[in-house]
């Protein structure tokens, strides 16, 4: 992604919006750099995680979800919601699924796999091509930041051990690698001793993230009560050796 590019979604992420209709042309008279809307303002959108690209890999397309509705109390409620695709120039705008409902925070996670398909999340982890059709089963769990290479990494809670555990789905494959679960990362309690850390059966893994050459991957670790103090950092080796403990995470981390 060029450094136009990414000025270009910056700024518009915080008011993407569409039409109602399966297809749509909109106003191109943008200037790059500057902010930019990029569909009719008759709904409200989002584009994914705060460092997912929207962009296919080529930087043809653009990802959006498009919701049709939005939260009448809590920010935690769910609405539903479409996931559509428009050329990067902001034309062409067309409906690629429907999906269940799901909270506005990062729309559905959209994150594209290849030039022609993407995975996103709503009740489940979903991939689709860009004609909508579904290309694996729907996952339980709760899907990473990035894809790298046709993979992506997802967090469930592991049927025969209960414990939160992280995935790595090879789409071309339909291959599904276990790679650590919470007991990996024990070590966390005499690092960081409190009186209100869970059992560690009860911690959970989100937020996975792979580096540049998916050698290894960085994740968020809630260890205590739901607040920042006990949402820690950690990353390791893809093959779960070299773990490091960074303790409480920044706000975001890449």
């Amino acid at each position: 992604m060029n450094l136009s590019h990414f000025f270009l979604i910056l700024f518009v992420s915080i008011s993407l919006n569409c039409t109602n209709q399966s297809v749509v042309e909109t106003n191109t008279d943008f200037k790059i750099g500057e902010p930019a809307r990029v569909g009719p303002s008759d709904y409200s959108s989002a584009l994914s995680y705060y460092n997912t690209s929207p962009e296919s890999p080529d930087g043809r397309l653009i990802a959006y979800t498009r919701f049709l509705s939005m939260p009448q109390e809590e920010r935690s409620e769910k609405v539903p919601a479409e996931i559509w695709v428009c050329n990067a120039d902001l034309t062409n705008h067309k409906k690629i699924v429907e999906i269940n409902s799901l909270t506005v925070h990062n729309g559905a996670n959209v994150q594209w796999l290849n030039n022609n398909s993407f995975a996103f999340q709503d009740d489940s982890v979903r991939v689709v091509d860009v004609q909508g059709n579904q290309l694996i089963d729907p996952i339980d769990g709760e899907i990473g930041h990035k894809t790298l290479n046709g993979k992506l990494l997802y967090s469930s809670e592991d049927k025969e051990t209960g414990l939160s555990t992280i995935y790595e789905y090879i789409v071309q494959n339909n291959k599904i690698i276990k790679l650590a679960d919470a007991i990996y990362f024990k070590e966390v309690v005499d690092l960081f001793p409190s009186d209100e850390l869970r059992e560690v059966a009860d911690m959970r893994i989100l937020h996975l993230q792979y580096n540049h050459d998916g050698s290894k991957i960085a994740f968020r670790m809630d260890i205590g009560p739901r607040n920042e103090k006990y949402n820690h950092l950690i990353n390791m080796n893809i093959d779960g050796n070299d773990i490091h403990f960074f303790g409480p995470k920044p706000m975001h981390f890449s």
